[in-house]
């Protein structure tokens, strides 16, 4: 574990000049995305249900869903549109962090290095920023 922890950035560098793992996650995920897939409308039913408790424990509950970095790259936000179009259509508050990347010049430093996925520290506070003005604090 300690080689690990000593050359974790020279691990990040390598994996990111070999491979596209923001594609390969998105890929991968995006199979999951159909309103016809029986697997789909479970989790939406289960995401009902969580809903539904919190709800009657007097919890907000909010969806907020997250772009991937390579979506920016490669255009289209399928998996987005399609879950909130269905979360919706059950009546469950949903928002696109998309809004929040408006205007950013460089997508990639939102992003852990090499990643595609996890958002790196100005990223997550970008990310606050909008939550808090948009929809803690709206004007």
């Amino acid at each position: 574990m300690r080689f690990v922890n000593r050359n974790v950035y020279f691990y990040q560098w390598l994996m990111a000049s070999v491979s596209d793992r923001g594609q390969a996650y998105y890929a991968y995920d995006r199979q999951f995305y159909s309103e016809d897939d029986p697997a789909f409308v479970a989790a939406l039913d289960r995401i009902a249900m969580i809903r539904e408790m919190a709800e009657l424990n007097g919890i907000r509950f909010d969806l907020v869903m997250m772009p991937y970095e390579y979506q920016y790259r490669a255009g289209g936000f399928h998996p987005q549109d399609v879950l909130l179009n269905a979360l919706q259509s059950k009546g469950i508050r949903a928002y696109d962090a998309r809004a929040a990347f408006e205007g950013v010049s460089d997508i990639t430093v939102m992003y852990m290095y090499g990643d595609g996925i996890h958002f790196s520290e100005q990223g997550h506070q970008l990310i606050w920023q909008w939550l808090r003005s948009e929809y803690l604090h709206p004007r």
